[in-house]
């Protein structure tokens, strides 16, 4: 009998997941990996519906999917943080944040937005430097620049196409807004949207 020759081994597809809170950030992401990823890795948008302030339950989540999937090699979490904020549980999210760090390092990226995504899609048109608490209190401002905008998967799609154009100004706009958070000299609205480009950019272009 021949020497049985061992099975090739399994080629896992490489995935990338972004976890999301909502319908807004997933019909933006869904258009933004149609438009500017639509080859390579698998990108899988797991929106969590009504969960912006379930965030413990999300990052045992992705815990759970960084364990048991070797094909995902990284996974990013979209989320707005004006929720957490109001509820004052903004500690004891950094503190199961940085436990999730510790224990995934950079296969996890945290993408956040104060108050909300709405402040990136701001960011496309003009750069924007003061504090809004919540999105009822930025929504009047983005109505300003963004004509009959609302929280819809159809508006937020057409969006995106009206704003694409602007994306390496809302990058650098983008930039400052997260400089001067880290700062921390004074409350500041920003967004971390352009590192999820700019990993994903990354990763794309390998």
């Amino acid at each position: 009998m021949g020497k049985r020759s061992n099975p090739p081994e399994k080629q896992f597809k490489r995935v990338i997941s972004i976890f999301c809170p909502g319908d807004v950030e997933r019909a933006y992401l869904e258009k933004l990996k149609a438009d500017r990823y639509p080859n390579g890795p698998r990108v899988d948008i797991k929106p969590k519906l009504g969960q912006a302030d379930k965030y413990a339950d999300v990052m045992d989540d992705i815990a759970d999917l960084l364990s048991d999937s070797t094909g995902t090699e990284l996974v990013f979490y979209v989320n707005d943080m004006d929720a957490i904020v109001a509820q004052g549980k903004l500690a004891a999210y950094e503190s199961k944040k940085n436990r999730l760090k510790r224990k995934a390092g950079d296969r996890v990226v945290f993408i956040e937005s104060m108050p909300c995504i709405e402040f990136w899609f701001l960011l496309h048109l003009c750069y924007l430097d003061r504090y809004w608490a919540s999105w009822e209190e930025l929504k009047p401002e983005l109505l300003r620049k963004i004509a009959g905008y609302e929280k819809t998967r159809p508006r937020v799609t057409r969006l995106y196409d009206e704003i694409r154009e602007q994306l390496a100004e809302a990058i650098e706009r983008a930039k400052r807004s997260t400089a001067k958070h880290e700062e921390g000299l004074e409350a500041c609205s920003y967004t971390y949207m352009h590192q999820l480009i700019e990993k994903l950019d990354e990763v794309f272009c390998r």
